[in-house]
């Protein structure tokens, strides 16, 4: 995957917002399972969540450095783990085509995200599948969802016309 170091900007109800290019496939590297993510998605994902938070990768990633020494002593007495992953957004909108689980995502669907972490796929599912009625993530550590329900306040109040 090759990271370009360039932005596009994309024009929204609420004005302009810049994407990186780095969020996108490169030129000449196809999804097999469909279009990239679509730039409109993209923009609503750097809305809620910043760009800084949209499409990170390597082990110092928001949400894992947002869990406290009190949530990180929890897990270490109930001898669970703290470990997280992203999935990028093409990736959701590769699992999402229609061929994959894409193909579930009928009128009035309702997902389930078990462990949403900071809840970009909950919220690019509510962005790019319009006909899904019902978006239930749970997440149990507080610091992660605390990163998901500030985002979906920064949405709500920058384009309040819609939320």
């Amino acid at each position: 995957v090759q990271t370009i170091l360039q932005a596009t900007t994309y024009q929204s109800d609420a004005g302009q917002v810049t994407v990186p290019e780095r969020f996108t496939m490169a030129a000449g590297s196809p999804n097999p399972a469909g279009l990239p993510t679509p730039p409109a998605v993209l923009a609503s994902l750097v809305k809620a969540f910043g760009s800084e938070k949209i499409g990170e990768t390597g082990y110092d990633i928001a949400a894992t450095r947002c869990c406290s020494e009190a949530e990180k002593s929890e897990a270490r007495e109930r001898g669970s783990s703290l470990l997280y992953g992203e999935m990028l957004p093409d990736g959701v909108s590769k699992a999402l085509h229609a061929s994959r689980l894409g193909g579930a995502l009928a009128d009035g669907s309702f997902v389930l995200e078990l462990g949403m972490g900071s809840g970009t796929v909950a919220a690019q599912i509510f962005f790019q599948y319009p006909a899904v009625r019902h978006i239930l993530g749970v997440e149990l550590v507080g610091s992660r969802y605390q990163i998901a329900e500030a985002a979906l306040q920064r949405l709500a109040k920058q384009e309040s016309s819609c939320y």
